[in-house]
């Protein structure tokens, strides 16, 4: 099966563009790509179902698992395990751009945001 880049599933999510190669067809991993603005970022969150495995193709972005942080940069990738808390922020004036796949494929039906007021999943 083959995934043509200009028949993906594009959204918008808290100010990012992620374009989603997986949501019309059944598999096991989703695979999307994400772009993160100048100063665009994903709010604190946490997966009741996947992890997910981030991989920074472009730019360099912030992340926070836990109470972890680092800044990764092209090339570096992340693992976020089912139910850890995750953030990410791009700090610098140009896009980045994430690889990301979800295991069990992405579910919006299990994603929680996270409240500033809200306790650990």
């Amino acid at each position: 099966m083959f995934l043509k880049g200009q028949t993906v599933h594009a959204l918008e999510f808290c100010g990012l563009q992620i374009k989603d190669y997986t949501s019309s067809i059944e598999c096991k991993t989703s695979l999307a790509v994400v772009t993160v603005p100048p100063q665009g970022g994903h709010p604190a969150a946490y997966s009741e179902r996947s992890e997910k495995l981030y991989l920074i193709a472009q730019g360099a972005v912030s992340f926070t698992i836990g109470d972890d942080v680092a800044t990764l940069n092209e090339g570096d990738a992340c693992l976020v395990r089912r139910g850890e808390r995750f953030s990410y922020q791009n700090h610098t004036q140009e896009t980045a751009c994430l690889v990301l796949l979800h295991t069990p494929a992405f579910d919006d039906r299990f994603e929680r945001l996270i409240d500033s007021a809200d306790q650990e999943p």
